[in-house]
Parts: C-alpha cells; sequence; structure tokens
C-alpha cells in the first residue's frame, strides 16, 4: 500500500521554524503512517535537521529569487499529495499552495 504524502510549508526564519516544531510533532504522532514532506527557505536548511525522525524529506527553496513564473518548475509540484498545511500564510505561500496538487488542503 502507498503511504500518503504530506506537505508542511512554512517558511520564515529559525525561530518560525522552531515555533512550529510541536505542529510538525502532533501531525507526526497523529499520522503516523504517512510521509512528511517539509517545504523551507533554503537560506535555513540547517534547520530542518530539528525535525529529523519527523519529516522524510526537507526541500528548500530560494525564495529571494522565487517568481511565479519559477513556481510552476518546482519539482514537489509533480508529486501528488493527500493533504498540504501551509503554516506561513503568506503571499508567496499561498502561491505555492495553489500550485501543488494535493486532495486536501
Amino acid at each position: 500500500m502507498r503511504r500518503t504524502k504530506v506537505i508542511v510549508i512554512r517558511f520564515g526564519k529559525v525561530g518560525d521554524l522552531l515555533v512550529s516544531y510541536p505542529a510538525m510533532l502532533t501531525i507526526h504522532r497523529r499520522m503516523p503512517d504517512v510521509e512528511i514532506t517539509l517545504c523551507v527557505d533554503k537560506n535555513y536548511r540547517q534547520a530542518g535537521q530539528v525535525f529529523s525522525g519527523i519529516v522524510s524529506r526537507v526541500i528548500n527553496l530560494d525564495l529571494q529569487n522565487l517568481v511565479p513564473a519559477s513556481l510552476a518548475k518546482l519539482p514537489v509540484l509533480s508529486e501528488d499529495y493527500g493533504l498540504l498545511i501551509d503554516l506561513q500564510a503568506e503571499t508567496k505561500s499561498c502561491e505555492l499552495s495553489k500550485l501543488i496538487k494535493a486532495r486536501r488542503k
């Protein structure tokens, strides 16, 4: 059986990522069989290590150079997710959320 994939978007600085740790831990505990992907700003890629054991993979995006035209070329868009969670709710994360294929958002 194929595992359900969940994608979580959390841009921001290191503190923003750390504050989201309880939410990520709750997702992991309530849905232990899902594969969690975390999208973060490339400048804070090391912060993804905080989520080791909780997330399956971390995707680092270059937010400084991310424009709507480049969003469509992201590899993450070719995947199908069961659930998308946007913990950021800002312009760039909302634009990305619209493009990601997920059954529930």
